[in-house]
């Protein structure tokens, strides 16, 4: 939904105002949204709610008769929507009453009429089934602001009440369908404007409600978000005794000696305020197997602040720690992770230089290492090792050996293996090959490379990294690189070379004999002079058509036949000219056809034609 339509201002207002914000900007914006559309019944009604939920004074300018029109026009007792009445009552109230509606108790009770048998808001008189608790949700909020009470106003807040989770009976769970937990705060509203008896509800009821507002959709729109925060609160401030709460650390990484802080906190983050009695630590683990006894069964102290207990750590050393806590009778096993940090020390650090990867079969020296002291080559095979010993109540989960060279800046790091130790020493051990990594680690940069150690866990209150000094490696200069002819294959894989490709030999097929140029070229000058002759000869003739029928099908025939035998001759000229063989042959052979058998039609007709001109036939 746009944040700018009447409806989201409305309840935008009504959302800023939940949440304590200043909702005195909307009486602008109301204003103008009025004055702008006087003939637009959701723009007056919303409009008027939003300037009435912003403490603000209604001025309509010119508009006033207008917006009062309006109103009166979408009030249709019998034919008309729920949506629409409801949007001319609560303009009506926000107008101080009695404006457009002469008697607020009969627009009232015309309204409740919409509300079917089982608590939902049909949209229309018209229909008999169905509707929605988003409707009774309106109908709610229309009680609390007329205070209008009557027989069927009460069944309507009964109604509502069997509509909140955990209300049905026989159900199983409790959860009752079509429930809508939205609905807590307008009723609790509604009931109190009325001066019924208030909600009684019991923790159970409350974790339902608690869970459906929780997993709740459709709270990106002003509406939705209003619905389910005002129900949180009604929720954590009118039941605070059936409101769950949630039990976080106040402090989840602490230090070795420090204590245990516990927040018991609502469901809006605030410190929780009820009779929901002490916190209890039911059990320390470390992972899934040991536990630390001297915590279980410690209560928790309360502190100055409301919802904060504070309790001891004895026992608990450096680690990850899993604490399950008790709150009274609210929530039992809850299980929250407790860090302990402490500090780590590094001794007996030694650097190795060996021709195997055994740390005591070559030359050691202890760390600091002085410069220029230390050397190896890669080329005789040597290998680098650091061994050191990290003194912890806790083996750290992370230490490396870094090499970083002084020219460059680039480094390479190596994971140290843990090789042993007691319960507050800890052996480590990480060995470099310098003949594997020559190319892919190092580079072949030879020169003067800086050692250090790097320690740390989550245990640690600070990584540790510690300098060894410098030493002198020397690798084999980068062999010289020999690419390829052709970077990229130019077809196939293998179409790499280091030299030119052998030049490729191919025997084409040998052209076949053609007779001398000459003897075409004379045969179709003769042929050229003959019809150059026939055509100057022709005109001194004449040509003699006594021979064609004067008229009849024999003509048309014999026609069509002379027809055909001129396409023939201008189809064999244009394969002369420019035609394919192929492509006259599939010219001829429809064509061929077509003139015999118009060709032998004609002579027919011509013969019958005339045998019935001669005399005696």
């Amino acid at each position: 939904m746009a944040s700018n339509t009447p409806e989201a201002i409305y309840f935008g207002t009504k959302l800023s105002k939940a949440l304590g914000g200043n909702v005195s900007g909307v009486c602008a914006t109301a204003s103008e949204m009025i004055v702008g559309a006087p003939g637009d019944l959701a723009a007056v009604g919303y409009g008027l709610g939003a300037l009435r939920e912003g403490g603000c004074e209604v001025s309509l300018d010119g508009a006033a008769s207008q917006v009062t029109a309006t109103l009166k026009a979408g009030w249709k007792a019998e034919d008309g929507l729920f949506e629409s009445k409801w949007l001319v009552l609560m303009a009506d109230s926000a107008l101080g009453g009695g404006k457009v509606l002469e008697n607020m108790d009969a627009a009232m009770k015309n309204l409740n009429k919409h509300r079917s048998e089982d608590g939902f808001v049909r949209a229309s008189l018209e229909e008999k089934m169905g509707g929605s608790t988003d409707g009774t949700f309106l109908l709610l909020e229309a009680v609390a602001a007329t205070k209008v009470t009557s027989k069927g106003i009460k069944k309507t807040l009964d109604k509502a009440t069997q509509l909140l989770p955990g209300a049905g009976e026989g159900v199983e769970g409790g959860a009752d369908p079509g429930a809508d937990a939205t609905l807590l705060p307008v009723l609790v509203k509604a009931l109190a404007a009325l001066g019924e008896e208030g909600l009684s509800m019991t923790s159970e009821q409350g974790g339902l409600i608690a869970k459906q507002l929780l997993k709740m959709k459709g709270t990106g729109s002003a509406k939705g978000a209003y619905k389910v925060l005002t129900a949180l609160q009604t929720l954590v401030g009118s039941f605070a005794d059936a409101a769950p709460v949630a039990v976080v650390l106040s402090m989840p990484v602490i230090k070795v000696g420090d204590g245990l802080k516990v927040d018991v906190r609502t469901l809006l983050g605030k410190p929780a305020e009820g009779t929901y009695g002490n916190v209890e630590v039911e059990k320390v683990g470390v992972g899934a197997a040991q536990e630390v006894e001297s915590m279980a069964g410690q209560v928790l102290k309360t502190s100055g602040r409301s919802g904060t207990f504070e309790g001891t750590t004895a026992g608990l050393e450096m680690g990850l720690y899993d604490v399950v806590l008790k709150v009274g009778e609210k929530l039992e096993g809850v299980k929250r992770s407790l860090v302990v940090q402490g500090e780590a020390k590094l001794t007996n650090v030694e650097v190795g230089v060996s021709p195997t990867r055994a740390h005591s079969d070559g030359r050691i020296y202890p760390a600091p290492l002085r410069a220029g002291e230390v050397k190896a080559s890669s080329v005789e095979g040597e290998y680098i090792s650091a061994s050191f010993t990290v003194e912890s109540t806790m083996a750290p989960q992370q230490a490396f050996l870094k090499l970083t060279h002084l020219d460059t800046g680039s480094e390479a790091i190596y994971a140290a293996k843990r090789g042993g130790g007691t319960a507050d020493a800890w052996a480590f051990i990480a060995v470099v090959s310098l003949v594997d990594d020559v190319e892919f680690v190092f580079g072949h940069r030879s020169g003067e490379y800086q050692l250090s150690l790097l320690v740390g866990d989550v245990s640690l209150e600070m990584p540790s990294e510690q300098d060894l000094g410098t030493m002198s490696l020397a690798f084999p200069p980068k062999p010289k690189a020999h690419y390829a002819l052709y970077r990229k294959p130019l077809q196939w894989d293998s179409d790499t070379a280091l030299a030119p490709l052998p030049e490729i030999y191919h025997q084409f097929r040998r052209p076949e004999k053609r007779p001398n140029p000459v003897l075409p070229a004379a045969f179709t000058t003769l042929i050229a002079l003959a019809l150059a002759m026939f055509l100057i000869y022709l005109p001194r003739v004449g040509a003699n058509l006594d021979g064609l029928p004067s008229a009849g099908a024999a003509l048309v025939w014999n026609v069509a036949w002379v027809g055909c035998l001129c396409a023939v001759i201008l189809l064999f000229t244009a394969y002369w000219v420019h035609l394919k063989g192929m492509t006259t042959l599939k010219l001829l052979l429809p064509l061929g056809l077509t003139t015999v058998l118009v060709g032998h039609r004609a002579f027919v007709s011509k013969n019958l034609a005339f045998s019935s001109a001669t005399p005696g036939n």
